[in-house]
């Protein structure tokens, strides 16, 4: 592959070659190598030095994307939505390490996870207090949302699903 005439090479910030997470067993789009153009033009990875025709040998569907774009596929994938969780478990993870954020904001109080599970992705941990008792869910988000944030995504959450998975108050 030549680099001109080849509009994604010279508009990404950061081209790289990309395995699609649909011919990969865990679903997600795997980064493979950087580009770099050699003297000659010819598009080849940074570091295994082969073209997308070669890499297509070993990465089925491989293809060229920005590394942002697949962060952020990646990050997406890793987003969970809420989850009902017991005292103990929040309790549990509470004490397991040091807490991120622990604060209280609207009636939430929330804590992140100082363990990413990727890159800013972590699990996010709240108790609502109520009248008819402490709630506690669980869900994954970027480890810098505030706590007003996570209060107001708890109780849109529960506005919108009521007593879907045990999120009515």
């Amino acid at each position: 592959m030549q680099v001109q005439g080849n509009p994604a090479i010279t508009s990404f910030r950061i081209p790289v070659f990309v395995q699609p997470g649909t011919s990969r067993t865990d679903g997600q789009p795997a980064v493979i190598d950087d580009l770099t153009v050699l003297p000659d033009g010819v598009v080849v990875g940074q570091f295994s030095r082969e073209t997308i025709e070669q890499l297509g040998r070993r990465y089925p569907g491989v293809y060229i994307e920005e590394m942002d774009t697949v962060m952020e596929q990646k990050r997406t994938l890793y987003r969970r939505q809420f989850d009902v969780i017991d005292e103990d478990g929040f309790m549990e993870a509470l004490e397991a390490l040091p807490p991120v954020g622990w604060s209280r904001a609207e009636g939430v109080e929330s804590f992140k996870m100082s363990e990413r599970i990727f890159d800013n992705i972590t699990a996010i941990y709240c108790r609502l207090k109520s009248p008819s008792g402490d709630r506690f869910f669980r869900f994954n988000d970027d480890i810098n949302m505030s706590a007003s944030a996570v209060a107001e995504r708890l109780m849109r959450e529960i506005a919108a699903t009521k007593s879907v998975k045990g999120l009515d108050t």
